[in-house]
């Protein structure tokens, strides 16, 4: 007996592809829901009373079995798909507000600028512990060893005072700069989200050769194919933030998209 996806996908007739789509969509969505309640295992397959139904994009549908699945407004799309729909939602919104967008980068610059210039302004930590070491050795030289412990504890308070004494002046001659509000606050890129590729079995030996056959050496956001040494595999939730060896969280991207990529906080080590 066929399942509900395979009827909708291949028994209903071709005149009905809207409405094949929209059930489609359904289905995604429910998919997605189970996926959440934790009724879906790390190849994307749903287990729920013994039935079971392999996650599909939603755009390509093609199977995300071993692959990663981005979440962009209740659908589940392939990483490729992803890519492709919240670049050309994104482009109208950034072209609409470009003016806005260039004063918040302008002054987001200035800020981040500001707050090196404290931090430099500011004792360093080996000031600061030698701060604290002195006033825990004075006071144990002073009242005897059992009071070095009760010194440390001094030595913070007056560590912290100091600090904070040093940045109120700076600030006062150094005025933070104000920063105008996010004017793209509705963009596609900021509402995506990675399903699953934080649990799963650690792929052996090789993985970076299994990933490159899986995407048949083919640059999944720019789409064109390379040689095996012109590719590389990204970690889509990067390994600083605990990214793993998971094949849903792998990813083949050519060197020059790779550079550019910055989902989920990624930063190319040659950026």
């Amino acid at each position: 007996m066929p399942s509900e996806r395979d009827y909708v996908t291949k028994i209903w007739p071709s005149s009905n592809n809207t409405e094949r789509r929209l059930h489609l969509a359904a289905l995604q969505k429910r998919s997605l829901d189970e996926s959440k309640n934790g009724d879906i295992d790390e190849n994307g397959i749903v287990r729920k009373n013994n039935h079971m139904e392999q996650q599909r994009c939603i755009s390509c549908d093609a199977s995300l079995s071993g692959r990663p699945r981005i979440e962009l407004d209740g659908n589940v799309f392939c990483y490729a798909c992803a890519k492709q729909r919240v670049d050309s939602e994104d482009c109208v919104v950034e072209k609409k507000y470009a003016a806005k967008l260039k004063d918040y980068e302008f002054y987001s610059s200035k800020h981040e600028k500001w707050k090196e210039q404290l931090k430099s302004a500011l004792p360093s930590f080996d000031s600061q512990a030698t701060i604290v070491a002195v006033v825990a050795i004075g006071m144990g030289l002073l009242w005897g060893g059992l009071l070095f412990f009760l010194g440390i504890f001094a030595g913070l308070v007056v560590n912290t005072i100091i600090v904070k004494q040093k940045r109120d002046k700076w600030v006062q001659k150094n005025p933070e700069p104000n920063v105008p509000p996010q004017p793209l606050k509705h963009l596609a890129r900021s509402r995506i989200k990675q399903i699953g590729g934080i649990k799963g079995k650690s792929l052996t030996g090789s993985y970076r050769t299994k990933i490159l056959k899986r995407d048949n050496y083919t640059c999944q956001i720019c789409r064109e194919i390379f040689p095996a040494d012109e590719l590389e595999v990204h970690h889509i939730r990067p390994q600083a933030k605990g990214g793993k060896h998971f094949s849903t969280n792998l990813v083949t991207l050519c060197y020059r998209c790779h550079i550019d990529e910055n989902w989920f906080g990624h930063k190319h080590k040659m950026r």
